[in-house]
């Protein structure tokens, strides 16, 4: 997408955390969800997800196209004990047009500051350095993982 196509998007981000329920487009959520669980199967389920928003553990933001969700943000935030330091973890940007809605990040560290964040982590595949750099997003360091 060129910047010229960004200026023209129809691409919206929304904080659900003040929204009715019945206000959720929840099939179209459900579809993202799913595809950030099929990613990344050990590290959530449909349940694990609901329970984490229901108990304000996580946060739900959604990527409208016009009125159709596109695709998910999980958030979350916490604070090291050992300083005091806050952040903003970006857990899932999930769905059809995360790339597209990029740009869109702004609004979502706008919110960490105002909730008192220092810092966004944002957990994600390598291909994503390259697209958040312009960003001013730098790679902190890489999990190595190994199935035993």
């Amino acid at each position: 997408m060129s910047n010229g196509d960004l200026l023209m998007t129809t691409l919206t981000l929304h904080n659900t955390s003040e929204w009715d329920y019945e206000a959720i487009d929840w099939p179209n959520v459900m579809t993202c969800l799913r595809r950030y669980i099929e990613r990344y199967p050990k590290e959530a389920t449909i349940e694990s997800i609901m329970k984490e928003l229901i108990l304000g553990y996580k946060e739900l933001w959604i990527v409208r196209d016009d009125d159709r969700t596109v695709s998910v943000v999980l958030i979350s935030f916490e604070t090291v004990l050992a300083t005091g330091h806050c952040r903003c973890n970006i857990w899932a940007f999930a769905g059809s047009d995360g790339v597209e809605a990029l740009f869109l990040l702004p609004q979502i560290e706008e919110h960490a500051r105002e909730k008192g964040a220092e810092e966004i982590r944002i957990f994600g595949r390598r291909g994503w350095k390259r697209l958040l750099a312009p960003q001013g997003y730098d790679e902190e360091a890489i999990v190595l993982s190994k199935d035993l």
